[in-house]
């Protein structure tokens, strides 16, 4: 029973703090950035997280993921680089 307790606490501690505040601060700057800048930021997260897994787990992800990841850099260079964009 105590060991549950324990389980509950931490994940509810992952809750409160890693997502929870992660997603406190996001919202409170989309209020000072573009809507194009924000949804380049949320894109690049996925994009991101198998690169902090093989760096510090050292799992290395599928060719599945490395093609989306690819698709989606691919993707977010091509907005940064566009030069239709309105200042």
């Amino acid at each position: 029973m105590k060991e549950q307790r324990r389980e509950w606490l931490l994940l509810a501690a992952m809750g409160w703090f890693q997502l929870g505040l992660g997603y406190y601060f996001f919202q409170r700057g989309l209020a000072r950035v573009r809507a194009v800048e924000a949804s380049l930021i949320a894109l690049v997260e996925p994009v991101l997280n198998p690169i902090w897994v093989f760096l510090f787990l050292g799992e290395l992800p599928s060719p599945r993921i490395i093609a989306g990841c690819a698709l989606i850099a691919a993707a977010l260079l091509a907005t940064a680089l566009s030069t239709n964009r309105k200042h």
